[in-house]
């Protein structure tokens, strides 16, 4: 209060006249919420007060149809039965007796009739006119016998507001219909005026004027303090701020708490990283020498053998020269051809394995995909003409771009084109189309054989290191493109095609507009 005597008058007049808006705001919206709060009390009473009374009733039907024989169930007929109205009225009279400003009525769907008509007490005039009981009546009972529970609604107009309840009616374990009750709540609602609002708003009006100019000074203060400590924070998520008793000091505290738990979790969630970088390293390395030792192995056992059959025909050269006795077969050119054939295997393991392992960041520039396949068609038709293979194109519109380093992409459709053409021996059909996925920005292209496809168990192991279904492959090739293919943020997967054969689609990211302009600039200069 002490620091308002250095504003300007102006400054205090607004700043009086403010609180006392907010008090008027406060108190104008705390008699809503209050009256509002009573009106929904009272709808809420009188819908559990019919609740109870259409449940009674509902059940006392019940008892009454139950005793109605099942082959009558559907007999219209038996709807003009007097003795049986008579029993729904006497109860309906008597469940009125502990409501009489309420009117009740039962209908019968399944006889489509109304059994027990509006009924008011004695007292009580008809609520219900036709034209409120057809536009709202009806609705609510076919709900209550299609839903098969109670319902109520509320309908309020400036010239009316009552509420309608209904319950479900079961004879035989089934529904047959539903008793309503409809209660004027216009008097009531008008009255939902709670005592005290008058007072309470003369008493915030004068509160406000105390207290308003403290709390905002206080507020102030507090508010500022949080906010240079956030701007600390963002830096340095160790910074604390000051806490203290009041209410901020406690929002203080708070955000104290939460800054430790960011604080912890970031620390938990590097380290678990690193353990799980650890492990797929360790993993990938344990996958990786057994398939390289997998490999390496038939060759070398080859060798071996060899070897030793040479070691023995020496042995046995020494000890038998002079008997005429068939000694094993010493080195030949045949063995010898046999040898360099297993070495040149293992040493294409180990160019492969080389180039696997050392894979180099792509050089991304901008490529006319159409171009490309086709520059890479032209490449490949000759061994596809040696085997008989006819190739197919399938291009999307226009002339779509793709940011990829031309040569690592060469050496996915190289493995893939490897894999089609030995698949179909003797001879096909390879397809290649393009499809843009315009939802993700990328291009799809697709290579097809006809062949006979992937066994449906080894689909899950195809992109795997050193695993193939071949005789004499390596089981790198698929593994290579996965790789080159994620390093151009793309995917390639495996899908069976029409016509049986095997179906490799490549994603790959198309130009943006970004990377468009400055090919143009470039152009351009």
């Amino acid at each position: 209060m002490a620091n308002m005597k250095h504003l300007s008058l102006r400054a205090q007049v607004f700043i009086t006249v403010g609180i006392l808006i907010l008090g008027v705001v406060s108190a104008t919206v705390y008699i809503a919420n209050a009256i509002e709060g009573a009106r929904e009390s009272i709808v809420r009473l009188n819908r559990e007060r019919l609740n109870s009374l259409t449940g009674n009733i509902a059940r006392r039907y019940s008892t009454v149809l139950n005793f109605v024989a099942p082959e009558q169930m559907e007999q219209t007929q038996l709807a003009e039965r007097p003795e049986l109205l008579e029993q729904f009225n006497a109860i309906t009279r008597e469940e009125l007796v502990n409501a009489p400003d309420v009117e009740i009525g039962f209908f019968h769907v399944l006889w489509n009739r109304e059994l027990v008509y509006p009924m008011t007490s004695p007292q009580t005039t008809t609520l219900v006119n036709a034209r409120t009981f057809k536009q709202f009546i009806p609705p609510i009972l076919q709900t209550t016998y299609n839903e098969q529970r109670e319902q109520w609604t509320h309908y309020e107009s400036p010239a009316a507001s009552f509420l309608i309840v209904t319950a479900p009616v079961y004879a035989r374990n089934r529904v047959v219909g539903a008793a309503w009750a409809f209660d004027d709540l216009g008097d009531e609602l008008s009255s939902a005026w709670p005592q005290g609002v008058t007072l309470f708003l003369q008493f915030v009006i004068v509160l406000g004027i105390l207290l308003a100019v403290s709390f905002v000074i206080t507020l102030k203060r507090d508010v500022n303090t949080i906010q240079d400590g956030l701007a600390k924070m963002k830096g340095d998520l160790t910074t604390r701020l000051p806490v203290s008793s009041s209410e901020m000091g406690s929002i203080a505290g708070s955000i104290n708490e939460l800054a430790n738990t960011v604080l912890q979790q970031q620390r938990e969630k590097e380290d678990l990283q690193r353990t799980i970088q650890q492990k797929e390293k360790l993993a990938s390395l344990g996958q990786l020498i057994a398939g390289v030792a997998h490999e390496v192995r038939t060759p070398l056992a080859g060798i071996k053998t060899r070897i030793q059959l040479w070691q023995q025909a020496m042995r046995s050269t020494k000890k038998q020269k002079n008997k005429t006795r068939s000694s094993p077969e010493g080195p030949t050119p045949n063995s010898m051809r046999l040898v360099v054939e297993q070495l040149d295997r293992m040493e294409l393991i180990v160019q492969k394995l080389l180039l696997f392992a050392k894979r180099k960041s792509p050089q991304m520039q901008r490529v006319n995909i159409h171009e490309f396949l086709d520059q890479f068609i032209e490449e490949i038709s000759p061994d596809a003409k040696k085997q008989r293979v006819r190739v197919e194109r399938e291009y999307a519109p226009g002339e779509p771009h793709v940011l990829a380093d031309t040569s690592e992409i060469r050496k996915v459709f190289q493995n893939l084109v490897k894999n089609s053409l030995d698949a179909m021996a003797d001879g096909g059909i390879l397809r290649i189309n393009t499809q843009e996925a315009t939802e993700y920005k990328t291009l799809l292209v697709a290579v097809e054989d006809s062949g006979g496809g992937v066994d449906p168990e080894a689909v899950p192991k195809i992109f795997d290191p050193f695993y193939t279904t071949k005789h004499s492959g390596v089981g790198l090739g698929l593994s290579i493109a996965y790789e080159i293919v994620r390093a151009h943020n793309g995917t390639i997967r495996y899908e069976r095609g029409a016509t049986g054969g095997a179906r490799f689609v490549v994603s790959l990211q198309l130009e943006n507009n970004e990377h468009k302009r400055e090919h143009k600039q470039h152009n351009r200069s």
